[in-house]
């Protein structure tokens, strides 16, 4: 990734923040924590185009939360342009508001207070769908509207490995991962030893 393209990637997570600034006043009267913002490339086989992670940073000492985190799988945001990936975000801000003030399914799968809460700030969602497959509906319009984004499309460039160029590193016990770096270092958590490229000693 090269200068420019960091620099549209911070244009993009800066309005998102704006879009969480916007929408937590609007629907959630400012009640809402700013969480990490984080890009991702997509995992392999999975068209989803992001996650809520409640509380992943924590302190060494553990004993306080300093923030949840919304990824978002960069390659994917690409395809889709920004209208797409803001309603995602808002998505994720469902949870991230059910984390803080609702009941939470194990695992953020969503239940029916998600799906009541997604639809009343304008997210259609499918009845009886796990899964959480949301559609922007009027009332999502509505705001987006009066949020007036200043990115229309999503303004920075990162390309997924294609699977083609993927390798497969195994360990001692012969446990493999496929990667495309071609330096990859890793050691194996279960015998110890470092992963070493398939078919060589």
């Amino acid at each position: 990734m090269d200068a420019g393209d960091r620099a549209g990637l911070g244009e993009l997570t800066s309005e998102l923040y704006r879009a969480f600034d916007f929408w937590n006043e609007r629907y959630w009267q400012a009640s809402l924590v700013r969480p990490v913002v984080n890009f991702e490339l997509q995992r392999p086989n999975s068209r989803i185009l992001g996650h809520f992670a409640p509380d992943p940073w924590v302190p060494r000492d553990g004993r306080r939360r300093l923030s949840d985190e919304i990824v978002l799988y960069a390659d994917l945001c690409l395809e889709r342009g920004f209208e797409d990936v803001l309603e995602t975000f808002i998505h994720e801000m469902v949870h991230l508001w059910q984390s803080a003030h609702g009941k939470p399914s194990p695992w953020n799968h969503h239940n029916r207070e998600w799906h009541q809460e997604a639809n009343r700030i304008g997210l259609d969602t499918r009845k009886g769908d796990g899964k959480g497959h949301t559609t922007a509906g009027d009332e999502f319009r509505r705001a987006l509207r009066d949020f007036a984004p200043l990115a229309k499309k999503t303004p920075h460039r990162l390309t997924s490995p294609r699977a083609g160029k993927l390798k497969k590193w195994i360990c001692g016990c012969g446990f493999g991962v496929r990667v495309a770096v071609a330096d990859f270092r890793a050691a194996c958590l279960r015998c110890g030893e470092e992963f070493r490229l398939a078919g060589t000693r």
